[in-house]
């Protein structure tokens, strides 16, 4: 996180954790994908604005990058861009089953023999 608060980090985290694809872990080298938040909010020249790049850990490419401007909080369009983020990836996803919406949980299907 780039210039940004607590609050962001802490809006980021919910966004992820609700969304459940991910793990979140807190070292980079354990992270197949980082998120950079760059957010910043100057009341001197009145200025508010947050940008989310999610970036491949091993080769630093881009994969996705979503920004807002903002009135005075920079934690609530946080929020907004992962929001953006998740609906995104689950457009690209296609349509899933239920049970692929969830996948950290696993479906045991019975089978029925005649």
């Amino acid at each position: 996180m780039l210039h940004g608060t607590d609050k962001d980090m802490a809006e980021a985290r919910k966004e992820l954790k609700n969304w459940g694809r991910y793990k979140l872990v807190d070292e980079c080298s354990k992270a197949e994908v980082t998120i950079l938040i760059i957010a910043r909010y100057s009341r001197e020249v009145e200025t508010c604005g947050v940008v989310v790049q999610v970036q491949d850990t091993a080769n630093q490419a881009i994969l996705w990058t979503g920004n807002q401007k903002c009135k005075t909080r920079t934690d609530v369009v946080v929020g907004h861009i992962i929001r953006d983020l998740r609906a995104e990836v689950t457009k690209a996803d296609g349509p899933k089953t239920k049970a692929a919406a969830h996948p950290n949980k696993t479906l045991v299907r019975s089978q029925h023999h005649r």
